[in-house]
Parts: structure tokens; sequence; C-alpha cells
């Protein structure tokens, strides 16, 4: 299925410009030596993976290796994962009622934790979000991250639409934590609000908690257009 990245090519032949709408799908195994590096470069400045790795001169690598670990551990394994075919960026969701990680996962995560030189840092934070995630059944939007060189394109609202449809048939809530208040309003054209606002623990940088209802305009699965509203096909 082709969704809503819109960006621009040349045709070397006329010389004019064309739409293309880049293949958003759900990422693989193999996906994952591209799309490591691609989030690493995403997040390598966001203020929360600059409080939690202190040391710029490794932040990447680290970073890197978290990413490794959380497609591989969490995410591709009981979750979504979106990318486009270039793998310059993804999308990562859990579904309700996701499983805990296994312990041996927890042990992996705690060896880049304490690798990034901020393991107290990383658990109060990833307790306190979790003791402040609804209750209500909802997709939970884990990461998002592009690649610098191709933000701003369109590629991060296609990289949500699928799950974001979902939740609209299954009359389900999406739910994520912006690192940054300008994102904030990308993620409000998407249907999502600000519910709440946190400072990460020990001094850390500020985080936005928002939800998302799922769009009452979208007949739930099994359901008929409402009076006057068209099907496709």
């Amino acid at each position: 299925m082709i969704l809503g990245c819109v960006g621009w090519s040349d045709d070397r032949e006329t010389g004019r410009y064309h739409r293309f709408v880049p293949e958003v799908r759900r990422a693989k195994l193999e996906d994952v030596p591209f799309l490591a590096p691609s989030l690493a470069s995403a997040f390598v400045n966001d203020p929360v993976s600059s409080f939690l790795i202190p040391n710029a001169a490794r932040r990447e690598a680290i970073l890197g290796e978290f990413f490794v670990v959380q497609l591989t551990r969490t995410y591709l394994p009981r979750g979504e994962v979106y990318t486009a075919d270039n793998c310059v960026g993804a999308s990562m969701w859990l579904p309700p009622r996701s499983a805990l990680p296994r312990l041996r996962d927890q042990l992996v995560y705690l060896r880049v934790a304490l690798a990034a030189g901020g393991w107290r840092r990383t658990r109060r934070l990833s307790v306190t979000l979790q003791r402040l995630r609804p209750a209500t059944e909802h997709y939970y939007l884990g990461t998002i991250g592009i690649a610098p060189a191709h933000q701003r394109h369109g590629l991060g609202g296609a990289l949500l639409r699928p799950v974001l449809a979902r939740c609209d048939a299954q009359r389900l809530g999406a739910y994520l934590e912006s690192s940054t208040e300008g994102n904030t309003h990308f993620y409000a054209q998407l249907g999502f609000r600000v519910t709440g606002e946190i400072a990460a623990p020990g001094g850390g940088p500020r985080l936005w908690l928002m939800w998302r209802e799922p769009d009452s305009a979208v007949p739930p699965v099994g359901g008929s257009p409402r009076s006057g509203a068209e099907g496709t096909g």
C-alpha cells in the first residue's frame, strides 16, 4: 500500500519536477543494520538523549546500539515497525495489552544504559513514564525518527498513518511522549493533544504527554460509512 509521503524528483530529459510517493512498509529484521544508524542520527541532539547520554562524543554510537536492541528485542517481535524502502526513518508501536520485556531483554537494555553512563537516570525516567501511561487501551508510539537529511518531506506523517488508521477503525486511542515542544505541533496535525507535561527526574528536560482519540468520522471495522459519506474500495 502506498501512503502519503510526498517528495519531488527531477526528470533529466524534460527538466521538470515530479511528485513521488515512497512506499511505507513493515520493517523486517534485515532492515535493522540500516535503521539503527538512521535513528541514531535523528536523536543525537535530542534533549532526552543528551540528558541520558552526556558523553557527546560517544552518544551517536551508543544510540545506534540502543536502537538495535530496541528493534530486535521489543518492537519487531512484539510490536509494529514501519519504514520506507530507503530505511532513513522508522516508527515503532506497541499494541494494546503488549507484554512487558522479558528478563533477558531487560538485561540487554541494562548493558546499553550502563555503557551510556546514565543508568540511574534512564531507570528513573522509564519508571516515571510507565506510571503515567493511560490505563485505557491504546497503541503506544515508542519511537519515531528520521535521519536529518530526510526530515520535513512528509515521511513522518506517512510512517504514522498505518497505525493511526487502525486506531480509527478499531476505536482505540494512541499515546506518545514528545521530547520537544516543537514536535507537539506536528503531532497535533494528526489529531494528538497535549494532556500533560513533566520534567525528567534528576533535573532533566521536559516531556509532553500526548493522547489521540480515534476519528469518529471513520467507520469502525465491520461498520458502514455515515449517511452522506462515500466509501472507498
